[in-house]
């Protein structure tokens, strides 16, 4: 709207424009034309996902390759960011924020004598294991790669790259320590993709160097871009020998697998020429698959070529008991492996060939449709059987299934008999992208899956959820079935507890922590398990500003309440726990920028709590505490509370935004109260609402017996004196027990008390019985009505607009937020009712109004929780969330 153009003082030009009106954000509660568009206010949908986040401190890993000891235990090996540990409670892995090795023993049941760890190991640049094998004695070799420095631990030497990407080769012991370790590799970037082990001990190792390397013998030279290598080492990680294969273009060895009589089988890709030591390879076109057979003495045997103009490669290979050879990996087009030519059904398929120890072929099959398909992973199995491994979108058939993928991009599984057929199989995915999956075979038959996911992965009936790319590692029984399966989590509980708005919209969360953390992209780590304050400054948009651990402060405190007042300060109170009952109330104001301003510290050998805190519009500070002591000494000489010592009291304490001592108040001067709840109105008087217990000691809240609790309401003025009391549940009509599970007082001065009762009470309604729902009194505390608004229990409740309320709590299976106008007529409703929410582990305990358009909420859940934007992910431990919805 136009406002009226006034004169400049100087009378030389216009001054300021009276009365005009700039859009804003369009208010649905109100008549108003807030966005002057011309068109009336929406109807009020309510609850649309703004904005939503979580704070735990997530690991992100990937499994790279996975095997089976005879004695039933599995280890796997890849890489890892920000620590891990598992989702059972065994030792956590050292915390790291940059690429380290991931090492996990895990056993095949939970109760196994066999000693489970997970072990990081790694250094000043980028680590991440790419191979493991078991040794005769059934220690681990890993294989991988790293750059800088590279610490291994356990008696093994620190390691050090040459340049660029080198090679490691280590063995570690069956507690995870390693006991020897070898550094190969030059100048350029080399890489080391499998590694298999033979019954003397002595091991091979598989992969590519660029440049000039060191990796056995005579240092190898590149013919051009990547070559491939293979190489020998002896039980104690001495160079035996090695070779290389190469040519102009690049060559890469995938694949490695040893016969019984030590035999090399040699799988991956190459462009172009290939030779190795006068065996020569000439691709058809584009990237072709490539086997070959070396002796134990590094002598070449064969060397043969699969594949036709498309991309072709093999990615694994192995040897089943009958000294077949077995390869896997993908073709495009035409390809033949020497069973006659294969044709993909659209873009890569998979395929599987078999060749005879003499290189000649036996079977080949594909697996394919419209999407991309790929072998990646092969293990021999007893009795000629093959664990297959790949990746697959659309669909593929597997025998009689036929598998569809759920994402992009999919895992699949199979095993096969000794002539390839299909024996068992399945699917691992989600709606996202898989891409790694690793097999492995045990004597028993059964199989081990390892790999990485990202959101939502079922395994068999149990689902796993994770926000970061996550490890997982699975068993399979021989019937197909799965038996167990583990996941790599952080750890320690997180729990949100209270929510505010400043006048500018910036939010604050305020929770606890145990161990670590992240906010955005900065973790936070503490020494111990022990539980640590948190507070979060997130602008309107969710996006975090500062955060603070307020032990940083030197205070270890329980948080509780937090408020702001209207300079964008912030206050917080709590409790500092102990054994005893000697717990310390603890006060902390911080100002916009998260700078301590003052703390205040109230203590009593019978213990004193920090439960709640108002701000009332001149900045002073309402507290609400507890304690068992018969008087207390803010700073200006002793303060009675009542009662007998160790019958517990509740107690206000007012500040002023200086911290000064303003006055105090015990909430019941004759009986114990509990369940209290504070408020504060525009004046500035505060609302006390509580259960009052007729009798002592005041040991428990859970007074069952009829007759027992009264609800009782009194209002205060600002300083201090009682303006009136309401007290219910002392009538004739009434004989009960009434429970107060949240109160608020909204914009125009009224009350609102949410009760479940146990019998019969009467508000001045009318009595009602066995009811649970909300009741609103008037300023001066009359009863105007009272509704039950469908939720079962409910957590959280604040004022919105000028009368309305937010509740927030539960409903038959779901969370609930409900919002209510000055009637008590619902406005909206929104239920998370995702059934993979647990509702045993998740709650809202605290809401918000930032005083337009949206509201806070601030709680706790495990697995995960939808808000109706992106999903929020977190297994194995309660997490931290904060979110924002439109009204």
């Amino acid at each position: 709207m136009a406002g009226v153009a006034t004169c400049a003082a100087d009378g030389a030009g216009f001054g300021p424009c009276i009365g005009e009106v700039t859009p804003a954000t369009e208010v649905c509660t109100t008549p108003a034309d807030e966005d002057c568009d011309g068109v009336a206010a929406p109807p009020c949908a309510g609850g649309e996902h703004l904005w939503s986040r979580h704070f735990g401190l997530h690991p992100s890993s990937e499994a790279a390759d996975i095997v089976m000891h005879p004695s039933g235990y599995t280890l796997i090996v890849g890489s890892m960011r920000r620590g891990v540990g598992p989702h059972w409670p065994w030792e956590p892995a050292v915390r790291t924020y940059d690429n380290d090795v991931l090492f996990a023993k895990l056993p095949s049941v939970y109760s196994s004598s066999e000693r489970s760890w997970v072990n990081s190991v790694g250094g000043s640049g980028d680590e991440r294991a790419t191979g493991i094998a078991l040794d005769a004695q059934g220690d681990a070799l890993v294989v991988g790669v790293f750059d800088g420095l590279l610490d291994l631990n356990g008696d093994a030497a620190e390691l050090t790259s040459r340049g660029g990407t080198d090679i490691f080769v280590a063995k570690f012991d069956r507690n995870g320590r390693a006991v020897w370790a070898m550094q190969l590799g030059g100048a350029g970037d080399d890489h080391v993709s499998a590694i298999a082990s033979d019954a003397d001990g002595s091991l091979v190792i598989a992969g590519h160097f660029e440049g000039t390397a060191q990796l056995g013998g005579e240092p190898l030279v590149s013919a051009g871009g990547a070559d491939a290598f293979v190489a020998k080492l002896d039980g104690a990680g001495a160079p035996v020998w090695s070779r290389r294969l190469g040519g102009e273009g690049d060559q890469h060895a995938t694949g490695v697998a040893l016969g019984a009589a030590g035999d090399v089988f040699l799988a991956g890709r190459f462009e172009g020429e290939m030779e190795l030591d006068g065996l020569s390879l000439v691709s058809a076109g584009g990237v072709d698959a490539f086997v070959a057979q070396l002796d134990a003495a590094g002598e070449p045997g064969w060397i043969q070529r699969f594949g036709g103009t498309g991309h072709d490669e093999a990615s694994d290979v192995a040897v089943d008991d009958a000294q077949r050879v077995v390869v896997t990996g993908s073709f495009e087009g035409t390809a033949d492996f020497g069973g006659g030519p294969l044709v993909s059904a659209g873009g890569a398929d998979a395929f599987v060939a078999q060749l005879d120890a003499a290189g000649l072929p036996l079977y080949s099959f594909r697996l394919g449709g419209e999407g991309e398909q790929a072998g990646r992973s092969l293990s021999a199995g007893p009795s000629g059987t093959m664990a297959l491994g790949g990746l697959f979108q659309g669909s593929i058939t597997l025998g009689d299934q036929v598998l569809t993928s759920s994402g992009v991009t999919d895992a699949f599984w199979a095993k096969l008999d000794g002539d390839g057929h299909p024996l068992l199989g399945g699917r691992v995915g989600d709606g996202g992208d898989q891409r790694h999956v690793q097999v492995a075979s045990a004597t028993s038959g059964v199989i081990g899956l390892a790999g990485a996911y990202q959101g939502e992965i079922a395994l068999g009936s149990e689902t796993l959820m994770s926000s970061e790319q996550t490890a997982y590692a699975a068993e399979i029984l021989a019937s197909g079935a799965f038996d167990y399966t583990w996941q790599f989590d952080a750890r320690g509980e997180q729990h949100g507890r209270d929510v505010a708005v400043d006048p500018s919209g910036n939010v604050f969360l305020l929770g606890s922590f145990e161990s670590r953390a992240r906010v955005g992209d900065v973790p936070i780590t503490q020494s111990t398990l022990s539980a640590h304050a948190l507070l979060v400054k997130l602008d309107p948009s969710g996006e975090p500003l500062w955060h603070k651990v307020i032990a940083d402060h030197g205070i270890y405190m329980s948080p509780n309440a937090i408020a702001t007042d209207a300079l964008g300060n912030v206050i917080l109170t709590g409790t500092i726990p102990s054994s005893g009952w000697d717990e310390q109330m603890e006060v902390v104001k911080l100002d916009a920028a998260g700078a301590l301003r003052w703390r205040r510290s109230y203590w009593h050998p019978y213990g004193v709590e920090g439960l709640d805190m108002v701000v009332d519009p001149a900045g002073d500070i309402v507290l609400l505490g507890r304690t068992a002591a018969a008087e207390l000494n803010f700073g200006g000489g002793p303060f009675p509370i009542g009662g007998a010592p160790g019958s517990q009291r509740d107690f206000l304490l007012k500040l002023s935004g200086d911290a000064e001592v303003l006055w105090a108040k015990v909430v019941d001067d004759d009986h114990p109260s509990g369940h209290t709840r504070i408020g504060v109105d525009a004046a500035g008087n505060v609302a006390v609402t509580w259960i009052t217990v007729n009798r002592e000691p005041f040991w428990t809240e859970t007074i069952m017996d009829p007759g027992d609790s009264d609800l009782v309401m009194r209002k205060l003025d600002p300083a201090g004196n009682e303006l009136w009391r309401r007290s219910f549940g002392t009538g004739s009509e009434d004989n009960g027990y009434i429970g107060l599970d949240v109160a608020a007082v909204d914009g125009a001065g009224n009350l609102l008390v949410h009760t479940t009762l146990f019998g019969q009470f009467d508000f001045g309604g009318g009595p009602l019985s066995g009811y649970t729902g909300l009741v609103k009194f008037d300023p001066e505390g009359q009863f105007l009505w009272n509704i039950s608004p469908s939720a079962e229990v409910v957590t959280a409740m604040t004022p919105v607009g000028h009368d309305g309320v937010l509740l927030a709590g539960r409903g038959p299976s779901t969370l609930r937020l409900i919002e209510l106008d000055g009637a008590g007529t619902e406005r909206w409703r929104k239920d998370l009712d995702d059934a993979a929410t647990d509702l045993s582990r998740a709650s809202i305990n605290a809401v918000a109004w930032d005083g337009a358009g949206g509201v806070l909420l601030a709680g706790e859940f495990q697995r995960k929780i939808d808000f109706g934007g992106s999903a929020l992910y977190r297994a194995g431990v309660s997490t931290m969330f904060a979110a924002k919805l439109a009204r």
